[in-house]
């Protein structure tokens, strides 16, 4: 596509994923990144340079600036709710990373802000475009495992011992729940997706021993979905990088693990038989669902109310945690 017929767009929040998702929007080919934007001067500059684009020193530059009509934020959460409610006030649309905000409250007044200035409010929900969850939700629809009865998800990575108090991610004001808001939310999010059902019934155990960060490191949570089956979710930031969402029913098992495969069980079997799938770039169609979200009106998934609801099952999760 040329130059000329790009969506001019700003990228704000220039941290590891801002960067990974920079060269996702550059590959799209149908994004023009005129301006960026980061707390740290330094992210802001380096990467401008690297872009040959503009780098700003003020957020409020972007929203006056007529030609940015798109604006993507990837800072981290606790900015989301003044960066998005300043956009949709300026008339920009918006690509937000998950969670859309720290809490379902702050969500509200965001989803509030879009409503009043038509705006439109993309949440990068990722994991849901895996094709390997594509296909699962197609198999659990099929009915080929007959009634879910339970889910078993988890999604953790041993970065906890590298937060600090400099990292955002070491607070609870900033990252409300710690691994479960930034990876469990993937699987909550996967889930309702592939299953269509909410949450309720919540219990929860955590674990702070390894850490000194505000929040638990780990997460056990068993809730109930509202057609009767359960889902166990666990998420943390000191077990080893593991990522699976098993769904087990009354005919077979189903094994959903993005790093190892997707495998079938029947229910009278011992043997798991692999699946074919053919794997894609998952943040690529989120993108390009977004630019035809933009050009054509088509919807985009998932909905900012679903992405809300995604936030409330966390907080419900962390609400059975005492004295939290």
């Amino acid at each position: 596509m040329k130059e000329k017929n790009k969506i001019g767009c700003a990228v704000i929040g220039l941290g590891w994923w801002g960067q990974q998702m920079i060269q996702k929007i550059k590959k799209t080919n149908k994004f023009n990144i005129l301006t960026v934007f980061d707390s740290d001067k330094n992210k802001t500059h380096s990467t401008a340079m690297k872009l040959n684009c503009l780098g700003v020193d003020d957020f409020q530059k972007i929203l006056v600036n007529s030609q940015i009509k798109v604006v993507f934020i990837f800072s981290p959460n606790q900015y989301h709710k003044e960066q998005i409610v300043a956009a949709a006030k300026a008339g920009k649309k918006i690509f937000v990373e998950k969670p859309l905000a720290n809490t379902s409250s702050e969500c509200a007044e965001i989803l509030k802000a879009c409503r009043k200035n038509k705006t439109l409010l993309a949440v990068g929900h990722n994991v849901r475009r895996y094709s390997i969850f594509r296909k699962a939700k197609k198999m659990v629809n099929s009915g080929v495992l007959g009634d879910l009865i339970l889910i078993d998800g988890n999604r953790s990575r041993p970065i906890g011992y590298r937060i600090d108090k400099n990292n955002w991610r070491y607070y609870r004001t900033s990252c409300n729940g710690g691994p479960l808001i930034q990876m469990g939310i993937h699987i909550i999010d996967t889930i309702r997706f592939v299953c269509g059902f909410e949450g309720k019934s919540f219990m929860t155990l955590c674990q702070k021993k390894f850490l000194t960060t505000e929040n638990p490191e780990t997460f056990s949570s068993i809730f109930e979905l509202d057609n009767g089956c359960l889902v166990h979710l666990v998420s943390s930031y000191v077990l080893q990088e593991t990522f699976y969402i098993n769904f087990f029913g009354t005919k077979g098992s189903l094994f959903v693990d993005p790093f190892n495969g997707l495998f079938i069980q029947k229910h009278s079997g011992l043997n798991r038989k692999e699946i074919d799938y053919v794997a894609e770039d998952a943040e690529n169609k989120e993108l390009n669902d977004f630019y035809w979200a933009i050009m054509k009106g088509k919807k985009f998934e998932p909905e900012a109310y679903e992405a809300m609801q995604n936030v409330k099952i966390v907080e419900n999760i962390i609400k059975q945690i005492k004295d939290y």
